[in-house]
Formats: C-alpha cells, sequence, structure tokens
C-alpha cells in the first residue's frame, strides 16, 4: 500500500520532533504570557474580584479567566 524506506522514515521522525518542539516551545511562551496577564489583573482588580465572588458565589479563578478573556480580545469595538 504505501512504502516508505528507512531515510525517509528517519527523515519524518526528524520534522516531527523537530515539529513538538517547536509547538511545546510555543505553548510555554503563551502560558507565561496569560500567567502574567492573570498577575496584573489580579494586581489591578482582586479586591473587586474578592467581592464579587464572596458575593456571587462564583469563584474567583473563573472571574478572571473570564477578565481574562474578555481583555484578550482582538475584536474591534465601537
Amino acid at each position: 500500500w504505501l512504502q516508505i524506506d528507512e531515510k525517509d522514515k528517519e527523515e519524518l521522525q526528524r520534522a516531527l520532533t523537530t515539529a513538538k518542539k517547536a509547538i511545546s516551545k510555543g505553548s510555554k511562551k503563551l502560558y507565561e504570557l496569560g500567567k502574567d496577564k492573570i498577575s496584573e489583573i489580579r494586581s489591578n482588580y482582586g479586591g473587586i474580584i474578592d467581592n464579587a465572588s464572596r458575593i456571587t458565589k462564583v469563584p474567583k479563578q473563573v472571574i478572571e479567566s473570564f477578565i481574562f478573556i474578555e481583555s484578550s480580545s482582538k475584536a474591534p469595538t465601537g
């Protein structure tokens, strides 16, 4: 059906390994950027988030996540 010789197999394996490393590096960078943004949100709005969480019984993390998603939007306004 499909025949791949050893040379092609090794080349494909190298390409897949390179792709995995690039994805992992990109994911790590995105994670760090997100973590920094959440820290900024906590710093700026921590008291308000705590009060809103206590009053509404919505976990702080859910509120922070919502703020993160909404503030990260690239959608045009107006």
